[in-house]
């Protein structure tokens, strides 16, 4: 396989060579993730194809096109990885196989392409989001223990040797750490899991407070990445699907302000797959007063209140 990466300004594209060694992606296998940050830097993973389709090729390509850092020691699917604000360290948790088919949920900082700090988590547990905070000094990692359905937000400090461990206040089985964002001053980290937002103080390590996002005749759908969460200003933007008949998919977009009070809400109702295309909801992004959806197959305006 090819990568390539377009400019929009530059208005052409930039292509990322993997033949850099002497095994290239694996063809037709597709990209599981792409990730580009503002410093230029591209984080790349797709399955490996043999000797069976059980671990994920990741890699790390500079701003030039060259393959920095590479690693095929996760097992497929189970990567999540963020850059940080400045583009230029990259934080990733994901599950390797260990000796006699053990599970160790791995967590890893690559810079220069370097792994600078990596910690292993006991084998129950997996990976669910990853954020920085605004200045970079803070990575959190979102995990949850599927044979008990505990979720645990572990948070890396520069300033603080060791892990900062935070009990998140769940719904029984159900995940409540699917997404991460810091506040504005990385003060609080945010989480959303299951239509319910939750934040909590980064010194104390508690709860500061918890919305219901959901109406009383609304039931949430947790489909694979379709979970979001932004922190935007003084506003705060979650996004869930929630079950719709006829087998609609339907995702509600909630916007609530620093105290998690809850501002406005919208219900985005895609339409019936094209093509085989089903709707998906990708990111959030800020474009001043207005939230850009990336909700497949067509973008989506609204206005933050």
């Amino acid at each position: 396989q090819r990568l390539v990466i377009f400019d929009h300004e530059a208005r052409k594209g930039r292509a990322f060579d993997p033949l850099g060694d002497e095994t290239p992606f694996a063809a037709d296998a597709g990209f599981s993730r792409l990730l580009v940050s503002d410093a230029g830097l591209v984080f790349a993973h797709s399955p490996v194809q043999k000797p069976q389709p059980r671990m994920d090729d990741v890699r790390l390509f500079d701003a030039s096109g060259s393959q920095v850092w590479r690693s095929g020691r996760f097992l497929l699917g189970s990567v999540v990885a963020r850059f940080s604000p400045d583009g230029q360290r990259l934080a990733l948790v994901g599950t390797v196989e260990g000796e006699d088919d053990a599970r160790d949920p791995t967590a890893l900082l690559v810079e220069d392409g370097r792994e600078t700090w990596s910690h292993g988590f006991p084998a129950a547990w997996s990976g669910l989001d990853v954020a920085f905070s605004p200045d970079g000094e803070s990575v959190a990692f979102g995990m949850v223990a599927w044979d008990s359905g505990e979720d645990r937000i572990f948070v890396r400090d520069s300033a603080r040797s060791g892990l900062l461990e935070i009990e998140v206040t769940g719904l029984g089985h159900h995940v409540s750490a699917d997404a991460l964002a810091f506040g504005p001053l990385g003060r609080r980290l945010v989480v959303n899991g299951l239509a319910r937002v939750q934040a909590y103080d980064l010194a104390l390590g508690s709860r500061v407070w918890s919305t219901e996002l959901n109406a009383p005749q609304e039931t949430a759908n947790l489909l694979d990445g379709a979970v979001k969460l932004a922190v935007i200003g003084d506003r705060i933007v979650a996004a869930h699907q929630i079950s719709a008949p006829e087998g609609r998919v339907r995702y509600a977009v909630s916007v609530l302000d620093g105290d998690g009070e809850l501002l406005g809400k919208t219900v985005l109702a895609p339409p019936q797959p094209r093509r085989g295309v089903v709707g998906r909801f990708w990111d959030l992004v800020n474009e001043g007063s207005e939230l850009l959806i990336h909700l497949e197959p067509d973008p989506v305006r609204i206005a933050l209140p």
